[in-house]
């Protein structure tokens, strides 16, 4: 029997595709189909608990989920426009953790933080700075999501 199997590798602004073609014996297939399904199965931490799409003060705020296999985000407008956006890519933890952040001023770049990055002011600045702003923000989220008004 053979798989045929096509993987499309999305880079910024280039789509990549492979055709592989693999020979198996339907024994060796069956098994390996049903321990490809468990893996998938849980292969990726849900964080559905902090879904939140709001204000906190006066700035508007939005976490989401975007699919299985992908990543968490975490959306800021501050009260000036400023736009901050985080990336959790999930990784098995069992809490969300920023994996990188952009800030956006109105009308101005866009600058990017990276968590391990090889650049000490970059990963100084992820570190002092952005996770913690990151952890406060699911804090309030979950405080939100779980007072007694805002249940379901």
């Amino acid at each position: 029997m053979y798989i045929y199997l096509i993987v499309v590798n999305k880079t910024k602004d280039l789509y990549i595709t492979y055709l592989i073609i693999i020979y198996m014996k339907p024994t060796t297939l069956t098994s390996l189909l049903l321990t490809g399904t468990l893996a998938l199965s849980g292969c990726r931490a849900n964080h559905s608990e902090y879904e939140f799409n709001g204000t906190l003060g006066e700035e508007q705020v939005r976490y989401y989920g975007n699919g299985f296999w992908e990543k968490d985000y975490l959306e800021i407008i501050t009260e000036d426009g400023t736009k901050i956006k985080f990336c959790d890519h999930g990784n098995y933890r069992s809490t969300p953790s920023a994996d990188w952040v952009e800030i956006t001023r109105e009308g101005g770049p866009t600058a990017r933080y990276h968590d391990g990055s090889s650049n000490p002011a970059e990963a100084e600045f992820f570190q002092e700075v952005a996770q913690p702003q990151f952890e406060e923000y699911l804090r309030q989220i979950m405080e939100i999501n779980t007072s007694p008004l805002t249940r379901n």
